[in-house]
């Protein structure tokens, strides 16, 4: 059944794809028909059932991608701000080489997560399925709730562990472990 959908799903996208640059964002998130000739409504109608069926399609394909990623982004973020946690606690030597180098880890994971983030924005199927403007960075909830929930705990870790505010809470509970 799977491979059935996956060959009409890729027999639709080859028919429709030479009308894909024509559209315009407007009519391609189902504005109504401008012409007056009931044939060129109805392939119209023809195009936009065809259109919803390869969105679904796309995104039961890429919803598991995307929730993979996700999970890979709070892990990196997770282990970077664990590794920046264990190097400022910890009487590493060299002190401040290894503090910079953490500190350059943390900005790097932060960087490629927003840049991730942003670039998904711009995709065009991503903004088709959100009914934003394709190719254009937009702010929406989705990319704010996903900064938040990825970037900004992260940001927050670095900020307490840089100013030594997080170091005078964690420091009784170490010395309990000692």
């Amino acid at each position: 059944m799977g491979a059935d959908l996956t060959a009409a799903t890729r027999a639709l996208v080859e028919r429709l794809v030479l009308t894909w640059s024509e559209r315009n964002a407007v009519d391609a998130f189902g504005a109504e028909a401008t012409g007056d000739d009931g044939k060129e409504r109805a392939a119209t109608a023809w195009q936009d059932i065809a259109e919803q069926f390869v969105a679904v399609q796309a995104v039961i394909f890429l919803a598991p991608l995307f929730t993979q990623m996700r999970y890979l982004a709070l892990m990196a973020a997770a282990a970077v701000g664990a590794l920046l946690v264990a190097a400022t606690e910890y009487p590493f030597q060299p002190e401040k080489l290894i503090m910079y180098a953490t500190v350059g880890l943390v900005a790097a994971v932060l960087a490629v997560i927003v840049w991730v983030l942003y670039r998904i924005n711009k995709s065009e199927i991503v903004s088709r399925v959100t009914r934003t403007t394709p190719g254009q960075f937009s702010l929406t909830s989705g990319f704010v709730v996903n900064f938040v929930q990825l970037a900004l705990p992260l940001v927050f870790v670095a900020a307490a562990q840089m100013s030594g505010w997080l170091r005078t809470i964690v420091e009784p509970f170490l010395a309990v472990l000692k």
